[in-house]
């Protein structure tokens, strides 16, 4: 298959030197010189065109696969295919493709069509407590601590616990006692037996992790689809058959100047306290539906660096690349904001040959005459 493509490929390229070669011939005999100039004398017109082509390498199977060198498919091991994009932003012909090499080219299409489409925004995020539900336990007088239950942080606390005793010559032994007002984690511990206290002085905080936040970076570019009570998940690369819905409680409201991102907050139930603080997360932030948008498959699209083209399939073996405006992209769909229209049939399989025949035949009609260019498409 791979060698059927490059040969063809080679033989359009074969032919359209050979056209060129003739027309130069041709064009001396007709100034009545009857001697050719050497090809070389000067700068040929389809050697300027070919100059300011952009070649791509691509994968025929996976037109994701994108080179600038020669090479293979990261994918599926084919060897990338040359293809030479028109330098100008005008309409390209329409080729004509018998239904043989239609089927040797494995050309596959689909409809444009109508669809709903979730704006939807995949970033990481990292777990932290929720603070809302974090309790400090201060100092109520100076004083020491003794009868210190707990010894280390991470450690878990009952609600109404015997955390300390704060002894002091002006307080009581009933009125140094104190307790967890809740129960959860101890997730910061300032003191240790015998430290000396002072009024206000935070001993320790507890956490309950039976909710947590998740705090996650969005792109600027996607900052303005988040707003407050969205949907979103998480997962954890730990457990991937694992996920948690929550959703969007605060937007930060500064952008950081570096990063170029939003920090937004999510909330999530965890009454099994599988989300620990610092976890990292996987996030998915769904930004709502956009109903009734012209889609067509991703993999139908055609990214030349310089514009964006499908390939329209006009019936009869007859194909034409066509410049479109890309809207939004979401999974497996991309949005068609300008330059198709709804039933259309778009390529989604060997449109990058097909693209690449209908450039070339483009940079020849900028040298062949309206006399030739007509006898050859004839002859086609």
């Amino acid at each position: 298959m791979m060698r059927l493509l490059t040969l063809a490929l080679v033989l359009v390229i074969a032919v359209a030197a050979g056209v060129f070669i003739e027309h130069r011939y041709n064009l001396f005999d007709q100034l009545g010189t009857g001697v050719p100039v050497p090809v070389e004398a000067e700068e040929s017109s389809l050697e300027h065109a070919v100059k300011h082509l952009d070649p791509d390498y691509v994968c025929p199977m996976h037109p994701q696969v994108v080179r600038e060198i020669p090479g293979s498919c990261p994918i599926c091991g084919m060897d990338l295919v040359l293809v030479e994009h028109d330098a100008g932003d005008g309409e390209l012909p329409a080729v004509s493709i018998s239904p043989e090499m239609v089927h040797n080219l494995g050309v596959r299409t689909a409809d444009a069509q109508r669809r709903t489409l979730w704006r939807r925004i995949d970033t990481v995020g990292y777990v932290e407590y929720n603070r809302h539900k974090l309790r400090h336990v201060y100092s109520s007088a100076e004083g020491n601590v003794v009868g210190l239950t707990i010894r280390s942080e991470g450690e878990r606390v009952e609600k109404g616990q015997f955390l300390f005793e704060l002894q002091s010559p002006r307080m009581s032994k009933r009125f140094g006692d104190v307790y967890a007002e809740q129960g959860g984690i101890v997730s910061d511990l300032k003191a240790i037996e015998g430290t000396w206290m002072l009024p206000t002085d935070i001993v320790m905080t507890i956490g309950d992790l039976s909710s947590v936040w998740v705090l996650a970076d969005v792109f600027e570019s996607e900052a303005g689809w988040v707003k407050q009570g969205q949907s979103a998940e998480v997962r954890l690369p730990s457990v991937p058959d694992r996920m948690w819905e929550g959703t969007v409680e605060y937007i930060y409201p500064n952008l950081d100047p570096e990063t170029r991102t939003l920090k937004v907050r999510m909330s999530f139930e965890n009454k099994d306290e599988m989300l620990k603080p610092n976890m990292l997360a996987e996030v998915t932030i769904y930004g709502g539906p956009r109903h009734d948008v012209l889609a067509v498959p991703r993999e139908a699209l055609i990214e030349t660096g310089k514009q964006q083209r499908l390939v329209i399939d006009l019936g009869d073996g007859r194909f034409q690349p066509r410049k479109v405006t890309v809207g939004d992209e979401r999974g497996n769909w991309v949005e068609i904001s300008d330059g198709l229209e709804e039933n259309e049939r778009v390529v989604i399989s060997g449109q990058f040959l097909i693209d690449s025949e209908s450039s070339l035949q483009a940079s020849l009609s900028h040298f062949e005459g309206p006399d030739d260019h007509d006898e050859h498409r004839a002859q086609e």
